[in-house]
């Protein structure tokens, strides 16, 4: 993960208020959620993720294209 990716997944996280609250808005840990830093959002959340955030799914899924 780059740093540019990685400042899409931190600005995902905070539009969605923080790991605590996507943990519970999804049903996942707060773990799983830490790891989207490490291994990026998982693509079968983009979607919903980008609707729930505000964030462009393109925005979220760049790294696949480049």
């Amino acid at each position: 993960m780059d740093s540019n990716q990685l400042a899409v997944i931190n600005k995902v996280i905070k539009a969605l208020g923080g790991l605590t609250k996507i943990a519970k808005r999804y049903g996942i840990t707060v773990p799983a959620v830490q790891q989207w830093r490490v291994n990026g959002i998982p693509k079968d959340r983009v979607k919903e993720v980008a609707k729930d955030s505000g964030v462009p799914a393109q925005e979220i899924l760049r790294h696949l294209y480049t």
